[in-house]
């Protein structure tokens, strides 16, 4: 089956037309000063060329929608290319309100501490999988490292679409090095410590 993604945001009708840039402009700044500051990415990676799309989209200058999609798309393919495996059908939804995202993982009845990012096997052929990230929560808390932690939240729920029976380790251990190829960065040892699951 060939992979496919449909996009759709969050329904909540305070947020439908959210357009994100425009409401948290401090929030656009900060980001966009911050990445201007980066000089440790290495030039020509997938993290420096993601990090100029993104400033573009803090000037103002491009969709936030737009680049989400180019984002999920160029790691589904590398994914693809890496692993040569077949995606299903997905839904990304992106939650721009963390209350929105709150209810969506609320009613998947799992427990433990929430995620930034987390999917809805398909449970048919005829039921896309769906892949919901909380993007408040990631735009707002650490706004200049944005770029890799969607990668790394995207990444790693299409690893579980195509690895369902994984663990979060072996998942894990799967998506480090492959981020890191796609962006060409080495990921910091502590990132990799405070975001390994529990055993």
């Amino acid at each position: 089956m060939q992979g496919r993604l449909i996009r759709r945001r969050c329904n909540d009708p305070d947020h439908m037309n959210l357009d994100w840039v425009k409401e948290n402009p401090e929030v656009a700044q900060r980001a966009l000063l911050s990445i201007d500051r980066i000089d440790k990415i290495p030039e020509g990676s997938g993290l420096e060329k993601y990090n100029k799309d993104f400033s573009l989209v803090l000037k103002k200058e491009s969709d936030i929608d737009d680049f989400i999609k180019i984002v999920f798309n160029d790691s589904m393919a590398f994914l693809k290319q890496k692993l040569a495996v077949d995606f299903p059908i997905i839904i990304l939804t992106k939650c721009y309100n963390s209350k929105d995202f709150e209810k969506l993982w609320c009613a998947t009845g799992k427990s433990g501490k929430r995620p930034t990012a987390f999917i809805m096997h398909s449970t048919s052929p005829s039921v896309p999988a769906n892949i919901v990230i909380d993007l408040q929560t990631l735009l707002s808390s650490n706004p200049e490292s944005f770029v890799a932690n969607l990668v790394l939240n995207v990444m790693e729920e299409l690893l579980h679409s195509v690895y369902p029976l994984n663990t979060e380790g072996k998942t894990k251990e799967l998506l480090y090095p492959l981020a890191e190829g796609f962006l060409c960065i080495k990921l910091p040892e502590e990132y990799k410590s405070i975001h390994d699951p529990e055993i």
